[in-house]
């Protein structure tokens, strides 16, 4: 019966052992395929950004391009219409002009004869025509180049937009061709993952199915040894009761020998004691050829399990140098978008102005003052308590002045002033706000919050105002394009000049 209970302790020790291993790696497959799972969700909600601040930059260029367009069309128009009203203006007036001077001569020249006459407003005539035709192909001139100057400004705005629609398709499409490869390489690492999964739980089954028909061979042999060693006992049991029965009946035929009586006792414990000899000789020898056969069934086992783990293992790292390839080249795409996108960003940086990016600097500082303060206060923890005394009432402690009414400090009796543990005087209000006041007078992070506060145009007792910084930035980027406008006024100057 010990054999039997130590066999099935063995058993049950081998399934918890065997047990133990197969949730051990069903966790960690299950940690395995969450890590891969989260960085293939990060990289796609990476790439996404990436695509979203791409379209968000060539749409904010495409709207300054046609802004910019609009404006010189404007310029341009605007431009035309006052040469056109001043040289209206100077013909209308030189036309004044000479007809006075006409109208002089005729009067001076009255008594001029009619030939003379006649011949003076043909000159004149002639003068007239020849002005107003050469007055009128001169307007016709920059009317032609107003039109062609018109017609450049279309075609080039036309060709921009065509070359920002074609940098926008070719976005796209690159960014969509990229998006599919890592996508197919996703589906093929998770394939492979499913394939060396479904592998490892085909060779845990294997495993399990031989352990379980091994152990059913070996409870069998068990049993049968057993059922055996029950029926020898038995055998045995039936011989020694009928040797002692035997034993019984010549003691009654022999009771007044004693001598033989004696001797014959002996005999029967000598047989008893050969009995037992024999019957733990044949248990010790059926016990070690139990355990031989054990051995080598287990050893068999071992050899099965080396040579399936062996093949298992030598897939699994096929598939996992097939799957660190396919990471490497996602991680090279990666690299060249994420190369590609830092070189975008760089260029639309270069292209701001001082003032936008102190404008950005600042409201960077202020997206992160709070946690600046959070920071910079944090040497408050290390306070444990805050006593504030509240003595009034009390001879001598009282605003300099003695009050002897006989209340005590936890009465109503007493109106002066509370004060802070550091001897300052608390403005009115109840003891949450005093409590609060004299948590502020903790001011070893001033100095340093306020060199921040300075740095971003805000004073040290407006944190909350924010309006500051926005209103120094507009007038910064005002004053910049009033600078760029005086430019281009002074630019279209000299074209008239």
């Amino acid at each position: 019966p010990s054999n039997a209970f130590d066999a099935e302790g063995l058993t049950q020790l081998t399934e918890l052992i065997e047990a133990g291993k197969k949730r051990r790696n069903d966790i960690e497959q299950d940690t395995a395929i969450s890590i891969r799972t989260k960085n293939l969700e990060s990289e796609q909600s990476a790439l996404e950004i990436d695509k979203e601040k791409e379209f968000s930059r060539l749409l904010q260029e495409r709207e300054i391009a046609k802004q910019r367009d609009k404006e010189h069309t404007d310029i341009a128009v605007e431009t035309a219409r006052q040469e056109r009203l001043a040289e209206e203006a100077r013909i209308q007036s030189a036309e004044e002009i000479e007809k006075a001077r006409i109208k002089q001569q005729d009067t001076i020249e009255v008594e001029r004869s009619l030939r003379e006459h006649e011949l003076t407003l043909q000159i004149e005539e002639r003068k007239k025509l020849r002005n107003d035709i050469e007055k009128q192909t001169e307007i016709d001139i920059k009317e032609k180049n107003l039109e062609a100057e018109i017609k450049k400004l279309d075609i080039e705005k036309e060709n921009e937009f065509a070359r920002l629609q074609q940098q926008e398709e070719i976005a796209v499409r690159s960014a969509k061709q990229k998006a599919n490869v890592v996508k197919e390489e996703s589906e093929r690492y998770y394939e492979s993952e499913q394939a060396q999964l479904i592998a490892e739980e085909n060779v845990k089954k294997l495993k399990i199915e031989q352990q379980r028909s091994i152990e059913t061979t070996r409870i069998e042999n068990e049993e049968k040894t057993t059922i055996r060693e029950i029926e020898k006992r038995k055998q045995l049991e039936v011989e020694e009761h009928e040797r002692e029965l035997a034993v019984t009946e010549k003691y009654k035929l022999v009771l007044n020998a004693n001598t033989e009586v004696e001797l014959a006792r002996a005999k029967s414990a000598e047989a008893e004691e050969k009995v037992i000899s024999a019957r733990n000789v044949e248990i010790a020898e059926r016990k070690k050829t139990v355990e031989l056969i054990s051995a080598g069934q287990q050893a068999e086992r071992e050899a099965i399990q080396l040579t399936i783990l062996a093949d298992a293992e030598k897939k699994a790292s096929q598939d996992r140098e097939q799957s660190e390839k396919y990471t490497s080249l996602a991680s090279k795409l990666r690299y060249e978008v994420d190369a590609a996108g830092k070189q975008l960003l760089n260029e639309a940086e270069n292209m701001r102005s001082d003032a936008s990016r102190r404008s950005a600097l600042r409201m960077k500082l202020a997206s992160n003052l709070d946690s600046i303060i959070r920071e910079s206060v944090k040497p408050m923890q290390n306070i444990d308590a805050i006593k504030i005394l509240d003595v009034n009432g009390l001879p001598g402690f009282s605003d300099g002045h003695s009050r002897g009414n006989g209340s005590d400090s936890g009465g109503s009796g007493g109106s002066g002033s509370p004060r802070s543990s550091d001897g300052a005087s608390v403005s009115g209000g109840n003891l949450a706000d005093n409590v609060v006041n004299s948590a502020l007078r903790y001011r070893a992070h001033v100095p340093f919050v306020d060199s921040l506060l300075q740095e971003i145009g805000m004073s040290p007792g407006e944190i909350s105002n924010i309006s500051n910084i926005l209103k120094v930035d507009d007038k910064e980027l005002s004053d910049e394009s009033g600078s760029k406008g005086g430019k281009n006024k002074a630019t279209t100057g000299l074209k008239k000049k």
